[in-house]
């Protein structure tokens, strides 16, 4: 077998992929060893626990929010919107798998204390982030609403999970449902 040029982030990819499908608890470092081809073994070399490989898919899902919020900083608060509900969109699109933040917080209870604290890191980071397109959008007339756009990012960060974690039941049509509701809810009433 030839040796893997970068087998950490490999672990990482598979790592990923089984944590939105089956989510945290139900996924082991023998699954992922199956998968890469690989010895249990070389998956504790760079991860020595569990839980160090939960800190670095948050790292990394972080990362990536991190990277898309600050690459969409200059367009219009609507296609700052749109692009969030397009994340979800894609996972809907890759077969069953739903978003990172939404899977460990159905296991928050389930999984360790310090991705517990990482979670709530990320998802707060989201939530601020929407909150402030949501103030640029009400600011330049693109979106309205009512109420406070912390409460508004609140419902439209959990409609928008939970219809990804419900259309594995009800289908992709209750995600589609769900962002046309939101859409409608958000634009401005023309008078």
């Amino acid at each position: 077998m030839a040796v893997r040029s970068d087998t950490r982030e490999e672990i990482l990819r598979t790592a990923s992929r089984l944590l939105q499908t089956r989510g945290y608890t139900a996924f082991s470092y023998g699954q992922i060893a199956e998968t890469l081809g690989v010895k249990p073994a070389a998956i504790h070399y760079h991860f020595p626990s569990k839980t160090d490989l939960g800190l670095a898919l948050v790292e990394r899902f972080r990362g990536r929010y991190r990277l898309w919020m600050e690459d969409g900083a200059a367009l219009s608060a609507t296609e700052q919107l749109d692009g969030f509900i397009a994340i979800y969109q894609r996972f809907l699109e890759n077969g069953a798998r739903v978003c990172p933040a939404g899977v460990l917080q159905s296991e928050f209870l389930a999984i360790p204390e310090e991705i517990q604290k990482a979670v709530g890191q990320m998802v707060k980071e989201i939530q601020t982030w929407l909150t402030g397109v949501l103030d640029q959008g009400r600011k330049s007339g693109e979106l309205s609403f009512e109420g406070d756009a912390h409460d508004q990012a609140a419902m439209i960060g959990s409609s928008v999970m939970g219809a990804l974690q419900m259309s594995r039941s009800l289908g992709p049509q209750h995600f589609h449902a769900v962002v046309r509701q939101l859409r409608a809810g958000l634009r401005p009433q023309r008078g």
